[in-house]
């Protein structure tokens, strides 16, 4: 009698689990579209890297396969003013960064061809170098980044 009992339950909880599994999934996908993937929360500035590593995702796809690099964005100097998650960042430490960052950018766009992957790794190098001082979370992300040289 107790396994029939316990076959029963375990039918009708499986059942009633998945009785409408539309809403299920729909629900789900609700609660997961709000979560922010920064820990602290999206500020401006972190969004802003979000586009950037995409950017440089795709321009390392681009020198890998010999073409030219795609358009750079053009949103560069807004990380300069952009709304920091820790708003307590020395702005005469960041600033020099960041202008790092966008001077590497505008090498890559004015090196000859040959010089290109290595003006890249400068670029993402400057990443690495700000994440350092700032946010060592995305650093190993940032690090796969790199083109490697011989």
């Amino acid at each position: 009698m107790k396994k029939i009992l316990t076959v029963l339950i375990i039918v009708f909880g499986i059942n009633a689990c998945s009785e409408n599994p539309e809403l299920e999934k729909k629900d789900s996908a609700n609660s997961c579209s709000n979560k922010s993937l920064n820990p602290n929360g999206d500020s401006e500035l972190s969004i802003l890297m979000r586009e950037f590593a995409a950017y440089s995702d795709s321009v390392k796809t681009d020198l890998l396969n010999q073409k030219e690099p795609r358009a750079k964005p053009e949103n560069l100097a807004a990380m300069l003013s952009a709304k920091k998650t820790d708003e307590n960042i020395d702005k005469n430490i960041f600033v020099p960064f960041a202008q790092s960052y966008i001077a590497n950018v505008e090498y890559l766009y004015t090196a000859k061809p040959e010089d290109r992957v290595n003006a890249y790794n400068s670029m993402i190098n400057a990443c690495i170098s700000c994440h350092h001082q700032f946010c060592g979370g995305p650093i190993k992300r940032i690090q796969k980044l790199l083109i490697p040289t011989k």
